[in-house]
């Protein structure tokens, strides 16, 4: 079986063409009373922007 060639940041889940992720995106990770975990720390936050930001501030990366 083909994997995909974009992935998707949060979960892992693999897609064949580039709109799939952010379509995957908007639905699992950003839909209303979902929250995003960092996967360095487990920290639950409201958006992947929380995440990204949570991500430079506490984890330096």
């Amino acid at each position: 079986m083909q994997t995909g060639r974009f992935r998707c940041e949060v979960c892992g889940a693999e897609f064949q063409t580039r709109p799939q992720p952010e379509e995957h995106w908007v639905q699992k990770h950003e839909s209303p009373g979902h929250r995003v975990s960092c996967p360095s720390c487990g920290a639950q936050l409201a958006t992947r922007a929380h995440l990204d930001k949570h991500t430079r501030v506490q984890h330096c990366l």
